[in-house]
């Protein structure tokens, strides 16, 4: 069944989300793989400023927009000049993530007669002119268009401290699980935080509000079956802070709705 599940993810899509499968998360530096889902973000949303060149069969999508715009979408102030120095230091952190890096990860077809390969993203430059810094990027259509199985929205986008970071980015990577049943270890995530009660607290409110937000999204179902540290299984509807104090570990559900998609407009 994975044919369908995988055509339903594409065909689902709700007007205006983003999405992309997030393995990358599994590399050492997750705020680099998420600047990385908010650059592409950013991207899906600049069709009006794009235009299709063709290299053979393949084709890439050439964007050009002005740092202040992306600065401004990511939720910082684009008139701040420390803000500017960081967005300009994610751009120059995703080139070599994107060049290097991803350069081992092309679009490969196999077959008797053909074989065929494309750097995923060719050409990425900044450059100031005046006062106005611009970019300038070429990303293949394959990337520039997947949209599944996570979302990207404006919850996602930001964080305000390095621990709500830390919860969105683990959320991110479970729910972006291939698989309709996504686990997440609770005790063993909340163990990588050595903070005082008060933060643990805090952190387990930020946990709840993260998976509150995917259920708000339509992307999980509200219904959860918890493993408890005495290993009692559970199933619940709500999670609250004295829960997660007491799950060792959570599965929740990928909210699917094949029906809606042969419904008659």
């Amino acid at each position: 069944m994975d044919w369908l599940l995988h055509w339903y993810r594409k065909a689902s899509q709700k007007q205006n989300t983003i999405g992309f499968l997030t393995t990358y998360f599994k590399n050492d530096n997750k705020e680099l793989t998420f600047n990385f889902l908010r650059f592409l973000s950013f991207l899906q949303n600049q069709t009006k400023k794009s235009y299709t060149r063709s290299f053979d069969d393949q084709v890439y999508y050439m964007i050009h927009f002005p740092v202040s715009d992306f600065t401004r979408y990511i939720g910082s102030d684009h008139k701040s000049h420390y803000q500017r120095k960081k967005v300009l230091q994610i751009f120059k952190d995703l080139e070599a993530f994107q060049l290097l890096k991803l350069q081992t990860f092309t679009l490969e077809d196999f077959d008797d007669f053909e074989f065929c390969s494309a750097v995923i993203i060719p050409y990425l430059k900044v450059k100031k002119k005046g006062r106005l810094w611009t970019v300038h990027v070429a990303i293949a259509k394959e990337l520039y268009e997947y949209k599944y199985p996570f979302q990207i929205n404006e919850y996602f986008l930001t964080w305000k401290t390095i621990f709500q970071f830390q919860v969105k980015s683990q959320i991110i990577s479970v729910t972006a699980k291939n698989s309709l049943k996504k686990e997440f270890y609770i005790q063993e995530f909340l163990k990588g935080f050595n903070v005082s009660n008060k933060k643990q607290r805090q952190l387990k409110q930020m946990i709840i509000e993260a998976i509150s937000q995917e259920i708000n999204n339509q992307l999980i179902q509200p219904q959860f079956k918890i493993i408890q540290k005495d290993e009692s299984i559970r199933k619940i509807n709500k999670l609250q802070t004295q829960d997660i104090t007491q799950i060792n570990l959570i599965y929740f559900y990928e909210t699917v709705d094949f029906k809606s998609l042969f419904q008659q407009k």
